[in-house]
């Protein structure tokens, strides 16, 4: 029996090098495994980056007809739109995927169409008109009504409560035009079903550890934390921002000699500019060998204070049997939060929380390394590989 045709519309192909952030690479461990059980090729926005040699799967750019200054307005207009909107789909690939002949046979000839992200799944209608009989799978990162109503709550306003109402409706809409749903946590599949979806599937993504995360590495000579994030995001930054005025002054006043380390992606200078002039902040930049980071740190912090969705980067210090001190956001989604050091949003308790793991880190290493091996199961390559088999490969091939 041949294998399922699968078309993803997704922001980029994977080149096999590690992402910069962490959706990104959910998305190349998702095209890893998906081209494994089924002929895949995926199809990406005008402008998208090339994969080059190191591709991950097959895929092409959905074309525009005429000048680029018609996409460059088209992409202004939309940033215009998402501000009242976040569920508004890239309007150039839109369009793209109504007039581009190669684009449109691709969907045509499809048994699977998988949209990546709640913008992506916007485009279901469209998908729906041009491959009717396909299966409709949309893959929700985050919950972006649940993103809206966040940032009403901390910022009322007349744009903030229309945002709220637009983006509720259109998920709704969303919803309605998809097969499945997917979600990266438990707690995204409830606001899915609550939104409407009619069927609601949980994907526990990858964490790939390159050590395999057999051991705890020992403490630091020096008490680091650690804040992984891709800072070019405006919910870590405003959360970074929050730790270093109102937790991490605390922290230098209650330990001897404790470093703060921002690591990650830092594509406009953010992190760097935080550590300017501060002896006891250093930022790393984007860095290919996450275990090797992981390893310098004493305890891991994940002051979120927006955002929806599983946080990967919690479930990166779980499953490295490391300690981590996180806002409710932060822990959002992950069943074994309950093992995290702490979970709060008060600075001094959260600072307190740090000192206590910085001044005798061995027990709660102790406690996260027994807690690890479960992670690791929950969210390592055999449990990923048969999730995805299940959802996407033809039925004589599934697991």
């Amino acid at each position: 029996m041949r294998r399922h045709r699968v078309v993803m519309i997704a922001p980029r192909v994977g080149d096999g090098s590690p992402a910069p952030s962490a959706g990104l690479g959910h998305l190349q461990n998702l095209q890893i495994q998906v081209d494994g059980c089924a002929d895949l090729l995926v199809l990406t926005p005008p402008d998208a980056p090339p994969a080059g040699e190191g591709a991950v799967a097959t895929g092409f750019e959905v074309r525009v007809p005429g000048p680029r200054w018609m996409r460059t307005l088209l992409g202004r207009g939309e940033n215009l739109l998402r501000r009242l909107d976040l569920t508004l789909p890239p309007l150039p690939l839109a369009l793209g995927l109504l007039l581009d002949p190669r684009a449109r046979a691709a969907l045509a000839g499809a048994d699977v169409v998988d949209l990546q992200w709640e913008e992506y799944a916007a485009l279901a209608p469209i998908v729906r008109r041009i491959a009717p009989h396909a299966r409709r799978i949309g893959s929700f990162h985050d919950v972006l009504s649940h993103l809206a109503e966040r940032r009403l709550a901390r910022a009322p306003g007349v744009i903030a409560a229309r945002r709220v109402q637009v983006t509720r409706r259109h998920e709704r809409r969303i919803l309605r035009h998809l097969d499945l749903a997917v979600a990266l946590s438990p707690a995204d599949a409830a606001l899915l079903r609550a939104a409407g979806a009619a069927d609601v599937t949980v994907l526990d993504p990858l964490i790939p550890l390159a050590s395999g995360g057999e051991h705890v590495p020992d403490p630091p000579g020096r008490p680091t934390v650690g804040i992984v994030a891709a800072f070019g995001r405006e919910v870590n930054q405003a959360g970074t921002r929050w730790f270093v005025e109102h937790v991490w002054p605390r922290v230098l006043h209650g330990t001897d000699g404790a470093r703060l380390l921002l690591v990650g992606a830092d594509p406009t200078g953010f992190a760097t500019a935080v550590a300017a002039g501060a002896p006891s902040i250093e930022a790393t930049g984007f860095i290919e060998d996450l275990d090797a980071a992981y390893a310098d740190l004493t305890v891991v912090a994940v002051p979120l204070l927006l955002g929806s969705g599983v946080k990967f980067k919690t479930l990166e210090a779980l499953a490295r049997g490391l300690p981590a001190v996180s806002t409710p956001i932060g822990a959002e989604g992950i069943e074994a939060a309950r093992h995290l050091a702490a979970i709060t949003t008060d600075p001094e308790a959260f600072a307190d929380s740090l000192i206590e793991v910085l001044q005798d880190p061995a027990p709660f290493h102790r406690d996260a390394a027994r807690i690890a091996p479960e992670i690791r199961r929950q969210y390592g390559p055999e449990a990923f590989s048969q999730q995805v088999r299940r959802l996407y490969a033809a039925p004589t091939e599934a697991p």
